[in-house]
């Protein structure tokens, strides 16, 4: 029986974390898809798409927060310090991230007008949302080399042998 929960209950929250993050992605290229491709009710795809942008803006605001009070990489760096060199990087990253999706959010609320996300604007955010990724699972590697866990934000995490 696998207790890192008990043992890391704080590695289990990055990793909900992260699975909240993916899942609004999700989200976010399944509407996208259906709004350019099969050019659905325009307005309403376009609207849904926004407020997806939003979730996934406030999402990752929180978990920067997280980790500029003292989180997760931190933590790493100090049982690793060979880490730190991989940690700062990922927490400059951040708030570019967060801008990044944040006016691409603005961009989808100007497109309402035009009642629906161009081919152009959802390469613009498929691309955003592998970045933010792409972040994310270089964060599940820092945190798996110094918790000994393998991360996967598909599930829980498990214990590496």
């Amino acid at each position: 029986m696998c207790d890192l929960q008990d043992r890391f209950p704080f590695v289990d929250l990055a990793n909900a974390e992260h699975r909240r993050v993916r899942s609004i992605i999700g989200l976010l290229e399944q509407a996208m898809r259906f709004g350019v491709q099969e050019r659905a009710e325009g307005f309403q795809q376009t609207k849904v798409v926004g407020n997806l942008l939003g979730d996934l803006a406030d999402e990752l605001r929180r978990h920067f927060m997280k980790e500029q009070e003292g989180g997760l990489l931190e933590e790493a760096a100090c049982r690793i310090p060979a880490l730190a060199r991989r940690v700062a990087p990922v927490l400059a990253a951040w708030p570019a991230m967060i801008a990044r999706v944040e006016a691409l959010q603005e961009m989808v609320h100007r497109y309402a007008e035009e009642s629906r996300v161009s081919t152009t604007l959802a390469a613009m955010i498929h691309r955003a949302a592998l970045d933010v990724i792409s972040l994310e699972s270089t964060e599940d590697q820092i945190l798996s080399s110094a918790f000994g866990v393998n991360l996967d934000s598909s599930g829980p995490p498990q214990e590496c042998v």
